[in-house]
């Protein structure tokens, strides 16, 4: 399966934003760009207001102190209170001794802290880094690969913290150069603790316009939703909440020790983050790898796992999988009974018809003597190690249906092998033009699915037919 890996721009360091709302609550003499960060920073608790009035000024170590010990409180919940006396003869105030004690920051020498001296660039980075690390956040993502220009004035102790930050879009360059050793502003400063910030926090998962989160529980699951209309066994070990009685609002939730592991959604109202179903797919400046097979975005955060399947005729986004990027996903060949054999067919279905529903496309009714067909289909595919719609004995597939006692006017087989879960199925699909159309035509009203494993492989068969 091949594999293109792709990295879209690097997040400016929100310079070349333009904000031009003003906000009566918080006054600053924020530039534009810097408004709506100065602001949020202040609400957040971040950055006290007395900094913010003169935004564009210098920041201090000091200072800098006071936002990094600011956003440890409101992270961890934990006061920060130092356990010792200043080692500083020039300082003892409680949130400079505090971030030293944390690891947060330095002296500048062994008994001088200079808190009126101004931070630089890398020194931001640094802080920025020891302070999510301080807060116990340490699965971050060290996975950038642009080398800047100027990578050799980046001081040694820096390079660790400047790689975090630029990784996780808290800073970045201006244009192929980091310069580290730049002064800062406290509006620079506040627009990366709130990029630093969102980074931390779990975004909510849009359905419907209600908002889920991986890691809610299953008794907001039901008390949003409802009970499901099915529940599915997976080969993941876990429980699938399938809510399927409005196809143009699909969504199936993954349940594990009653948390909610995985989500996926497929409605008109419904997204995760910037992404939205029935928009165009936009990186947005994170870095993402592209599977051709299947038209699929892979994307993570801290928290999750992000797949994006896309409509390779419009590039619009029409499914996506959020997932906990901590759960173990192991795939347990026990696991794949008849009854998870069963759930995938049925999900398959759903997830075809709901393409179907929100096309204006009537979906596909359920036939038992076609399900027969397609199952008894994969299961030699996977037996005589092959793929493809005519089997050895030379047997088409309206054939096969025959031998079932249907008849049909029309009809059409789709077959898929795939090696990951069940909506990288209908990616196979949505991705070949002949598939597609199979799939979504109205010629077709009747539909039976198949599934049989060979190992972790699935092998799929999809059969429809219409019949006056």
């Amino acid at each position: 399966m091949k594999k293109t890996v792709k990295t879209a721009t690097a997040l400016i360091f929100a310079m070349t934003c333009c904000f031009n709302t003003a906000f009566a609550a918080v006054q600053t003499n924020a530039n534009s760009w810097a408004v709506e960060s100065v602001t949020e920073s202040v609400e957040l608790g971040i950055m006290p207001q007395s900094l913010a009035y003169d935004a564009i000024s210098n920041i201090t170590r000091e200072e800098l102190c006071i936002l990094a010990i600011n956003f440890y409180e409101k992270y961890t919940g934990n006061k920060a209170t130092p356990k010792e006396k200043s080692p500083f003869s020039d300082t003892d105030f409680y949130m400079i001794v505090s971030a030293y004690e944390m690891g947060i920051i330095d002296g500048v020498s062994e008994n001088k802290f200079e808190p009126n001296k101004n931070v630089t660039r890398e020194e931001l980075a640094v802080v920025i880094y020891k302070t999510l690390k301080a807060c116990g956040i340490e699965k971050l993502s060290n996975n950038y690969e642009r080398k800047f220009e100027d990578d050799d004035k980046i001081s040694s102790f820096a390079k660790e913290g400047v790689n975090a930050v630029v990784s996780n879009g808290i800073m970045s360059g201006v244009g192929n150069n980091f310069n580290p050793l730049d002064i800062v502003t406290r509006e620079q400063t506040a627009t990366a603790f709130v990029n630093t910030y969102n980074i931390t926090r779990n975004r909510p998962i849009t359905i419907n316009n209600k908002e889920l989160y991986i890691g809610s529980s299953k008794d907001d699951v039901i008390s949003m939703f409802g009970n499901p209309q099915r529940i599915d066994e997976s080969i993941y070990g876990y429980k699938r909440y399938v809510y399927n009685n409005d196809y143009n609002n699909l969504f199936i939730i993954g349940i594990s020790n009653d948390t909610v592991v995985d989500v996926y959604i497929s409605g008109k109202n419904s997204g995760y983050d910037t992404f939205n179903i029935d928009s165009k797919f936009s990186s947005n400046g994170n870095k993402y790898e592209y599977n051709e097979d299947i038209n699929k975005f892979i994307l993570c955060d801290n928290f999750v796992n992000i797949d994006i399947y896309c409509d390779i005729s419009t590039g619009n986004i029409y499914g996506i999988k959020i997932s906990d990027k901590n759960y173990d996903y192991s795939r347990n060949i026990d696991n794949y009974t008849e009854e998870v054999q069963k759930s995938i067919e049925m999900e398959v279905l759903d997830i075809i018809n709901a393409e179907r529903v929100k096309r204006g496309i009537v979906p596909l009714t359920f036939d038992e003597r076609l399900n027969v067909s397609a199952k008894n289909h994969s299961i030699d595919m996977v037996e005589n190690k092959y793929i493809d719609y005519n089997n050895k004995d030379g047997k088409t597939p309206f054939e096969r249906m025959n031998e079932q006692g249907i008849n049909f006017d029309f009809a059409a087989e789709t077959i898929s092998q795939v090696s990951n879960d069940v909506y990288d199925i209908l990616g196979d699909v949505m991705t070949v033009k002949g598939k597609k159309g199979n799939v979504l035509s109205d010629m077709m009203d009747t539909a039976g699915v198949g599934v049989a494993n060979n190992s972790f492989n699935l092998y799929v068969t999809i059969d429809m037919y219409y019949s006056k």
